[in-house]
């Protein structure tokens, strides 16, 4: 825990054994502790570490698009434009490099998972508008890589947005592995619609591939597609861009999943 100026008499001290209702306010650049009660949070900058076991330190940091107050800029996105994803929600695009608000991803990191949701902001506009993600180096204009998402649904529509894509109630998920199972198809039933309809068994031993991620049932190996995908400098900023049909009103929000080396105490990724 940080430690106040020293009172006279006091210069010396390198404990503050209680600190109860001392400080109105704190701001410190990095904190360590064993033990920590917090009544009430408010995270902006979400990056939390998990070490697990064999394979390293998984950090978590959500990306949110720019919607600054008055200024829908996300909302408002026409296709065949991009932006770039910030730290905190309902701040403005960034405009350089080294705006605050800008999220950075640390290079060598290798992205394992993400989730896509409108942050509780419906999508609205024309149907069948679709999203890249990916990271890139930022630039005045994001060019719309796709290593991360292609051509992923919105689900806006015009009237109140429908409840798929992107507007899902859990938004859309990634995993790197690509869990999927196989399903045996022979034995399924098939309706013929016709003058007279008829349900007829489809012959034969055909197979079909399925996503799959219940808890309860057989754990998926994650080793059936790519390992992820690592963040090469200088391509360490996340961005979105439309690619069909122009986005009327809405937000996004942007969750990954990454695997990087330790943390070092006081520099966050």
């Amino acid at each position: 825990m940080a430690t106040p100026s020293p009172i006279a008499g006091n210069e010396n001290f390198t404990l503050v054994e209680n600190a109860a209702n001392q400080f109105q306010n704190m701001q410190v650049a990095f904190e360590e502790a064993d033990e920590m009660k917090v009544q009430r949070m408010t995270v902006y900058d979400e990056n939390l570490a998990k070490e697990v076991v064999g394979i390293g330190t998984i950090y978590t940091v959500t990306g949110y698009a720019p919607n600054a107050v008055n200024v829908n800029e996300f909302g408002t996105l026409t296709l065949g434009n991009g932006l770039f994803l910030n730290r905190q929600p309902k701040q403005p695009a960034a405009t350089a490099v080294t705006d605050p608000q800008l999220l950075h991803l640390p290079a060598g990191a290798v992205i394992v998972g993400m989730r896509i949701t409108n942050n509780n902001v419906p999508l609205l506009g024309l149907a069948g508008s679709t999203i890249n993600i990916g990271t890139e180096a930022w630039a005045a204009a994001a060019v719309g890589n796709n290593n991360l998402a292609n051509a992923t649904p919105t689900g806006a529509t015009p009237f109140g947005g429908s409840d798929t894509g992107v507007n899902s109630k859990a938004g859309v998920k990634f995993f790197a592995g690509e869990p999927k199972i196989t399903v045996d198809t022979s034995a399924l039933q098939v309706t013929i619609n016709g003058p007279i309809p008829e349900t007829a068994n489809v012959i034969g031993t055909a197979t079909a591939t399925i996503d799959n991620m219940t808890l309860g049932t057989k754990g998926i190996d994650m080793n059936s597609g790519p390992h992820g995908v690592v963040v090469t400098a200088p391509a360490t900023e996340v961005s979105v861009f439309l690619n069909t049909e122009n986005i009327d009103q809405g937000d996004l929000a942007v969750k990954l999943w990454y695997l990087a080396d330790t943390e070092v105490p006081g520099d966050r990724p």
